[in-house]
C-alpha cells in the first residue's frame, strides 16, 4: 500500500501541466496518521488564480478506523482556495458516492509562509470525515489534524 501510495504521487508529480507564468504550490505530510501529497497551480497574475489543483490523502487505519480511507484529490473538489504574498489556504470537500448516505471528507490546508526562505511554507491541515449513515442520528465525525510543509516553486 505504501508503495502503491508514493508511486501515485510521483505520477501527480510527474503529470504536471507546465504554464510559463505559474507557480507550484507542494505540499506534502506523513505523519503517521495521515498520508498526503497536493499540488496546485497559481497563475502569476493579479489575484493569483487557480490554474489546477490534485492530490491524494490516505489515513492509516492502525490509528483507527476512518470513514475515508484513501481519496483522489481534483480541481473539481476544490471548495475555497486562498493565495496571497503570505499565505495560502486550500479547502477540498470530497463524497465515496452519489447519494446522501455516502461518506465525505473536509480536507482544510492553512499555510502561511516562513521568514526561512521565500518560498517555504508552513501550517496545518485538517481532515473531518462523516461516516455514511442511514439512521437518523449519525455516528460523530473523525477528525485528522497536524502539521505540513508546503513549498511554492
Amino acid at each position: 500500500m505504501r508503495t502503491k501510495f508514493w508511486l501515485l504521487c510521483l505520477m501527480i508529480a510527474a503529470s504536471g501541466s507546465q504554464a510559463s507564468a505559474a507557480d507550484r504550490f507542494y505540499c506534502a505530510v506523513d505523519d503517521g496518521a495521515v498520508k498526503l501529497s497536493v499540488e496546485s497551480g497559481f497563475l502569476n497574475t493579479d489575484g493569483q488564480e487557480l490554474n489546477h489543483f490534485r492530490g491524494i490523502v490516505a489515513f492509516n487505519q492502525d490509528k483507527g478506523p476512518t470513514p475515508v480511507v484513501e481519496a483522489r484529490l481534483t480541481s473539481a473538489m476544490l471548495s475555497q482556495h486562498w493565495m496571497d504574498g503570505e499565505e495560502m489556504r486550500l479547502r477540498a470537500y470530497f463524497k465515496t458516492g452519489p447519494d446522501n448516505a455516502a461518506a465525505s471528507l473536509d480536507l482544510m490546508i492553512e499555510t502561511k509562509r516562513t521568514k526561512r526562505g521565500s518560498g517555504r511554507f508552513e501550517g496545518n491541515y485538517t481532515a473531518v470525515m462523516q461516516a455514511a449513515s442511514s439512521t437518523r442520528s449519525p455516528p460523530p465525525p473523525v477528525t485528522r489534524n497536524g502539521k505540513l510543509l508546503c513549498s511554492l516553486r
